[in-house]
């Protein structure tokens, strides 16, 4: 719809942040619907835009030539095709979690109006409260996870149920996801300690959710990831914040265990206490005594 657009020198989503939104839907029914005075179609911006009236006049004052308006036309009808079918399936997909609920129907109902889970975000993410619909299911809830949202949380459910014992420990449960390290040993020595080739569906979800705790930071979790990736590399700090979150999930899945934010300044404090241990391990093995710097 944007290239059409572009030839008929006519750019609204120069002006708007999304053509898909709320004003750009109207200004594209209005056009396939015949009306091509700028001034006409720039009143019917929505009072939120950030864009002016006067900015969206301009975009749209351009050469609408019938032929370019029969090919918006076509477009879309195409596009709002798509979404009703994306609407279809949000439905069939909403009736199935329905069929998982242990819960009766009416007593389903209930649950899901008193809860308080916001909804997914994103332009084309369900209507329905995905959250409340695992939590229903599952007795757990995914989303006290940091970087785990209702999606997310959905598709999780999806992708590896909600039965953990599938996999007898969190190590067997990291190597499927192939986010666990592979130990390569020979001799004693660790020779390679890199993932196993391929990538799991659900992976890339925990990679997801940690990019978002990356994003948001001030935890411990981001903490650990500050820590490991100035010396593993960005890629690879990543993937380890992933296995450490695919390791909580195992967790909350099969024992209920709640994730505990212990807070950015509580994790580097431990991570010190550790440090000194071990140094004076070190020390000790060489006959020297630890001594603190004075003050």
């Amino acid at each position: 719809m944007q290239s059409v657009l572009d030839e008929m020198n006519v750019r609204p989503h120069k002006a708007l942040s999304d053509l898909g939104g709320a004003t750009g839907m109207r200004l594209l029914e209005a056009i396939v619907g015949g009306q091509h005075d700028p001034a006409a179609l720039a009143r019917l911006r929505d009072p939120h835009c950030r864009c002016s009236a006067e900015e969206l006049q301009e975009e749209l004052t351009g050469f609408y030539q019938p032929h370019l308006v029969e090919q918006l036309a076509s477009w879309l009808r195409q596009y709002q095709g798509t979404l009703a079918e994306i609407a279809r399936m949000d439905g069939t997909i909403e009736r199935e979690l329905e069929k998982l609920a242990p819960q009766g129907r009416e007593e389903l109902a209930a649950r899901l109006k008193a809860d308080t889970h916001k909804l997914p975000d994103g332009k084309h993410a369900p209507r329905f409260n995905t959250a409340a619909y695992v939590e229903a299911i599952t007795d757990r809830d995914p989303t006290l996870l940091p970087g785990v949202g209702p999606y997310l949380a959905l598709a999780l459910l999806a992708e590896l149920g909600y039965d953990m014992s599938k996999w007898p420990t969190e190590k067997h449960f990291g190597a499927h996801l192939t986010l666990a390290p592979q130990h390569k040993i020979s001799g004693g020595k660790v020779l390679a300690s890199r993932t196993r080739a391929g990538t799991h569906p659900a992976a890339v979800f925990f990679r997801q959710a940690a990019a978002c705790v990356i994003q948001q930071g001030n935890s411990a979790l981001a903490a650990f990831y500050f820590r490991l990736a100035p010396r593993l590399g960005k890629g690879k700090a990543l993937t380890a914040l992933a296995y450490k979150l695919a390791r909580l999930h195992y967790h909350l899945m099969k024992e209920g265990r709640a994730y505990v934010e212990v807070g950015l300044q509580a994790y580097e404090e431990k991570y010190r206490l550790r440090l000194v241990r071990r140094l004076q391990r070190q020390a000790d093995q060489l006959g020297y005594e630890l001594q603190p710097r004075p003050a």
